[in-house]
């Protein structure tokens, strides 16, 4: 599973990718909580804060 995120900012264009890849089994192994979709919510606003956070810095080091 792959799922991209981007934000148009001032600076420049983000873009945040997450791929999410199951662990390998000998096949007899059930893949466990991996295979379930996971909740990227906090990571998305991880990222988000991560791009303010540099935005406002290009804006004070152009000033």
């Amino acid at each position: 599973m792959q799922k991209s995120w981007k934000i148009a900012g001032v600076h420049a264009d983000w873009t945040l990718t997450v791929d999410i890849v199951p662990p390998e089994t000998d096949g007899d192994e059930p893949l466990g909580k991996l295979t379930r979709n996971p909740d990227f919510n906090n990571l998305v606003g991880h990222f988000r804060t991560i791009v303010e956070m540099n935005e406002a810095l290009q804006d004070l080091q152009i000033t």
